[in-house]
């Protein structure tokens, strides 16, 4: 997990298998655009999760959540704060449902009898 800016500051090794997550409240956010170009120049899958249909995040991203929150009135956004959490919880549960699927069907077991995965077997 980086923040936007840390990546562009240190040119954090990003990758084709790479997914690249950006969250933004209004979708505008300079740092999180300029990270989200350097992220899509070198390959990676795109992720939006915003609070605002049309934004440039969510125009420029491969795919994305819009939260539906409504208006944000005050500097504190709580309730698109709540809303992201719910997202990342739903996407964490889905990776994990996913590995164990992967996993029961030995895509991703090693030829050992303990059944660990080897680092050579991982992705």
């Amino acid at each position: 997990m980086e923040i936007a800016s840390d990546l562009l500051d240190r040119q954090g090794p990003i990758y084709r298998e790479d997914t690249a997550v950006f969250v933004s409240q209004s979708g505008e956010t300079a740092d999180t655009l300029n990270a989200l170009e350097y992220a899509l120049e070198n390959g990676a899958l795109c992720v939006g999760i915003t609070n605002t249909v049309g934004s440039a995040i969510a125009r420029r991203t491969h795919c994305g959540v819009h939260i539906n929150a409504g208006a944000e009135i005050g500097v504190a956004s709580t309730k698109v704060m709540a809303l992201n959490l719910f997202v990342f919880v739903h996407l964490i549960y889905y990776q994990c449902l996913t590995m164990l699927s992967l996993l029961s069907t030995g895509i991703h077991k090693s030829d050992s009898s303990d059944g660990h995965v080897s680092p050579s077997n991982r992705r």
